[in-house]
């Protein structure tokens, strides 16, 4: 009686095995020595075994899965016994957030230095963030390259993906990352105007180009600008600054512009009676001007008291309070448009009616 050999049970090269985005995975192959051939038992230690199959894993999803197979002698019929391997299969199709959207992007000259990760958004408690020099994966690093606005090339492109923490990486990415010059600061003038005279638009004070989008602003540093701005008719001296923005929305620093608004003098204003009593009645005399507006004791704001285009100018008036106060007229000069503003204070005595039949 003759007694076959037992073939030995190593198939597997390891008893487990992490796949990372293989779904197409060749376990083992049945290119051994004759008379052996592999028997494939897929996921269960039984049943016939298939010694035609290829041993390949089609990991669409992940797993964690054992798998068994055999060595079988054609000529005796002997079989080994089981051998396994665990076999988890990770996919990793997760890329980075873009925050500025798309694939590219554009950084101004005169943004400060800041690392890549800034412009990436990422799940970092189940993937780390990793950075290539290419599409093929070559010198990967988690530590982000530092971008250097001004010293940068024109354009640089970058490749990164996401590995989780099994260490299977994901597609990696490339980005365009394109470099802006930030406008110079807008070239203005300076210049003044009389109170109340005709002020030239605000855009006329700055040499502004057709390739640049021109915003204006009341603080040198902070605050909301706009495009269109309107001086109104100012009382004193106005500071304005403007900045100039590329297409790619770079905007410079901000430039000032400086306007003063000085007072003509000549108008005058006078009361008589200046000290009257409650419920007496004072007239005030303008001179020097065209037009005039009277307005008081508050600002022309809270409302005028009469207005005439005689020279002198005169409105008689009953104070509806005691005490000082002041009056006030603007005068208004045809030839020049220049406003000028006088005052005069009046005093009005509050009434006493006196004590009768006191004794001490």
């Amino acid at each position: 009686i003759g007694v076959n050999k037992k073939p030995s049970s190593s198939v597997f090269k390891d008893d487990s095995i992490v796949l990372c985005n293989q779904p197409n995975y060749q376990l083992a192959t049945n290119q051994i020595y004759a008379p052996l051939v592999l028997s494939w038992y897929n996921n269960q230690p039984f049943g016939p075994g298939d010694t035609t199959g290829g041993f390949v894993l089609n990991g669409l999803a992940p797993t964690e899965l054992w798998y068994y197979a055999t060595k079988v002698d054609v000529i005796s019929g002997c079989e080994s016994d089981f051998d396994s391997v665990k076999v988890r299969i990770s996919i990793n199709r997760e890329i980075p957030r873009a925050l500025f959207g798309g694939i590219d992007t554009v950084i101004c000259t005169s943004e400060a230095p800041f690392p890549l990760d800034q412009l990436f958004d990422y799940d970092s408690l189940n993937y780390d963030l990793i950075w290539y020099s290419d599409t093929s994966g070559s010198n990967p690093t988690l530590v982000a390259p530092y971008y250097i606005p001004f010293l940068s090339q024109d354009s640089v492109d970058i490749y990164l993906g996401l590995v989780d923490k099994e260490n299977c990486a994901g597609p990696i990415t490339p980005y365009l990352i394109r470099k802006s010059i930030t406008p110079g600061v807008p070239t203005t003038r300076d210049t003044a105007y009389c109170f109340g005279g005709d002020v030239a638009p605000i855009e006329d004070l700055v040499e502004r180009l057709p390739s640049y989008i021109y915003t204006y602003y009341d603080d040198p540093f902070f605050g909301q600008g706009t495009g269109v701005y309107s001086l109104y008719q100012p009382e004193e001296d106005v500071y304005v600054y403007v900045t100039a923005t590329n297409a790619y929305g770079c905007e410079s620093d901000r430039s000032i512009i400086g306007i003063d608004i000085f007072k003509d003098t000549g108008v005058y204003i006078t009361a008589a009676p200046v000290v009257l009593p409650d419920g007496g009645l004072t007239t005030l005399t303008a001179t020097g001007a065209n037009t005039y507006v009277f307005y008081g004791p508050g600002s022309i704001v809270d409302g005028v008291l009469g207005s005439d285009s005689t020279s002198p100018a005169n409105l008689t008036l009953q104070p509806d309070s005691t005490g000082t106060m002041w009056y006030k007229v603007e005068g208004t000069r045809d030839s020049t448009g220049c406003k000028v503003v006088d005052s005069v204070q009046v005093h009005v005595n509050e009434f006493n009616t006196g004590t009768i039949g006191y004794t001490a």
